[in-house]
């Protein structure tokens, strides 16, 4: 994912890491879980 800037911003055991991923064109952050 080349320009993508990917921050992780929770970890959890019991739960699936949340991750914010930017792409380098977006007017936003994308969130994924």
């Amino acid at each position: 994912m080349d320009g993508y800037t990917i921050t992780v911003l929770e970890a959890d055991e019991r739960h699936v890491t949340a991750v914010k991923i930017t792409p380098p064109l977006a007017p936003g952050p994308q969130f994924t879980a």
